[in-house]
């Protein structure tokens, strides 16, 4: 069963985090939602090898529009918003080291700030991973 990857408990287990940790999801936070956005998420880790938690939040909207399309249709269109739509985290730290780099040279107060709250780990770098 594809839908019961080798980290299937992994992967449960961040589903319900997330759904714990955000509220805006309250509305698909049943059994059945989970199931299938777990599924999903196991399945792509069979065809790919791949998983990250941020693949929750990019193959929720999949599985709240597109209500009636099998699992398998939703792992293909999640492969290529992963692949060729969402940047990778690498991609997104470079671009937010960009920013971060260009905002030092145009307010040096701001940059200050940021890089103060930074040193305070005011941000949570695990949301992300």
């Amino acid at each position: 069963d594809a839908g019961h990857s080798p980290i299937h408990g992994l992967v449960s287990r961040a589903v319900s985090q997330v759904f714990a940790l955000t509220g805006g999801l309250a509305p698909y936070n049943t059994r059945d939602f989970k199931v299938r956005l777990g599924r999903v998420l196991n399945m792509y880790y069979v065809h790919t090898g791949a998983y990250e938690a941020r693949s929750i939040y990019v193959a929720f909207p999949l599985c709240a529009v597109f209500t009636r399309l099998p699992e398998e249709q939703l792992v293909s269109y999640l492969e290529v918003l992963l692949t060729r739509v969402v940047p990778s985290r690498e991609r997104i730290f470079a671009m937010a080291a960009e920013v971060v780099e260009r905002v030092g040279a145009g307010d040096a107060a701001l940059h200050a700030h940021i890089a103060t709250a930074a040193r305070k780990d005011a941000f949570e770098h695990q949301d992300f991973m």
